[in-house]
């Protein structure tokens, strides 16, 4: 059931349209009879201005006599109300004022009531008794994985602009590195529609101890409609980009990665998604290789070149592991009727989609990735004992010179020694030596 209260102000023109006031329709009003209303209504129209903003769902029951179906009655009650003239509400003839007639109101656990987000028992399809249900109906992933009904990090999250903690200036256009690939296969996981790859690049993230990361490539994902909501309002598309940290050359971390996301609305024909989407999309289980390369820095250039929103969450699939942080492109790129039509053949409702999750408390930076501040050392032996030479006093190399020469000096007066007075007097080069004759003299001859 969607609520929209309805508050005394200037006359409402859906309830115009609807026959309210109208002289014509005033006795089956009265009566209680059926009448034609003229011309065409674009109810979404309007509604908008009450249903685009916040509003808030509970599981109840109905407000008229009856019996309440099995699985209850789920409201959303519009927070902004819509205007209605005196007039209007005066047409309806009511026998007793609008307060005297309401129902008793019944007080609800404030924690039942979610503001902007269904919450996944709101939308479950199954009773998670068997296999299917529990790896399908994303209500019942907390049966397997408990992480996924009790954590306080899960996404998908609904954005709320008004609300952001931080504001930066950055373009992940500059950290994504992704190149054309050619030859990949566009799989159906029997959840969603993508491809698999650790050849596509990567994108460069400062990380805590202010050296780069780089965050591999490893899946691209399309699913419908939107898993992430900005402002409460819900896309038709959602195409996530998954990396994972690169520990080594050939070992990716499941448990820590980089999720890029990009929203789609209904307009021109999406050149990406016609790779993704051919004219025969492949059964559960199965692949087709597209040919052409896929060359997504092109295809979402002006979506990676714009503001995004960060936030610390999960994986949206079972497991639900809390090792993400999220990039939601706020710039919205477009798909067509056709290739939505096309995907729906395929995933039929409810989608493909995780509901909206719970914030917990969590903050949403704009524009910036939140790294820290990058370090520019000259290393010598490796990350964990390098040194900035330029940062060292060059002073410091007066200590070696000092300790050297006091060392030589010790060595030099340690092992000195004066020469003996008489030896020195009998050496051939002492200057006491009396005079010798060696040899025969030459007065024997």
């Amino acid at each position: 059931m969607l609520s929209v209260p309805l508050k005394l102000g200037s006359e409402n023109a859906l309830l115009r349209k609807l026959g309210l006031d109208v002289g014509a329709h005033q006795e089956a009003i009265r009566d209680g009879n059926s009448y034609t209303v003229d011309g065409t209504i674009d109810l979404a129209k309007e509604l908008e201005t009450s249903t685009s903003q916040p509003w808030y769902w509970y599981s109840g029951g109905p407000l008229t006599p009856g019996k309440c179906p099995d699985w209850g009655v789920k409201w959303l009650v519009m927070e902004t109300p819509l205007e209605v003239s005196l007039e209007q509400l005066n047409s309806l003839e009511l026998p007793v004022s609008g307060v005297d007639s309401t129902v008793a109101t019944k007080a609800i656990d404030t924690q039942s009531i979610a503001r902007s987000f269904v919450p996944e028992h709101g939308v479950r399809l199954g009773s998670c008794s068997n296999a299917n249900d529990l790896h399908n109906d994303p209500s019942c992933w907390g049966a397997a994985n408990p992480i996924c009904s009790s954590g306080t990090l899960q996404s998908p999250v609904n954005i709320d602009t008004t609300s952001i903690s931080k504001v930066g200036s950055e373009s992940f256009l500059a950290k994504a590195s992704w190149k054309p690939l050619s030859g990949l296969r566009l799989r159906n996981d029997g959840n969603s529609l993508g491809f698999d790859t650790t050849q596509m690049g990567y994108s460069t993230v400062i990380g805590p101890n202010g050296f780069p990361k780089f965050y591999q490539v490893t899946s691209v994902a399309l699913r419908m409609p939107s898993e992430h909501l900005i402002d409460g309002k819900q896309y038709p598309a959602e195409l996530q980009i998954t990396h994972k940290n690169q520990k080594t050359v050939l070992e990716l971390e499941d448990d820590d990665v980089i999720i890029t996301s990009v929203l789609l609305d209904f307009g021109a024909e999406s050149k990406l998604l016609k790779q993704m989407l051919p004219e025969t999309i492949p059964a559960a289980g199965s692949y087709v290789t597209i040919e052409k390369p896929v060359d997504l820095q092109w295809a979402l250039g002006p979506a990676i070149d714009g503001p995004f929103f960060k936030y610390q969450g999960s994986y949206t699939t079972p497991g639900c592991a809390e090792v993400a942080s999220w990039a939601v492109f706020e710039n919205i790129m477009t798909l067509s009727k056709e290739q939505w039509e096309a995907f729906k053949a395929v995933f039929p409702n409810p989608g493909n989609n995780r509901p909206v999750q719970a914030l917990n408390g969590r903050t949403i930076a704009k524009n910036t990735m939140e790294e820290a501040e990058a370090v520019d050392y000259k290393f010598f032996l490796n990350r964990e004992m390098g040194r900035d030479k330029q940062e060292t006093n060059p002073a410091l190399i007066l200590f070696p010179i000092v300790g050297t020469l006091l060392l030589c000096s010790t060595i030099m007066t340690a092992l000195f020694q004066r020469e003996d007075p008489k030896r020195k007097a009998e050496s051939a080069g002492g200057l006491e030596q009396k005079p010798t004759t060696y040899g025969r003299g030459y007065n024997q001859f």
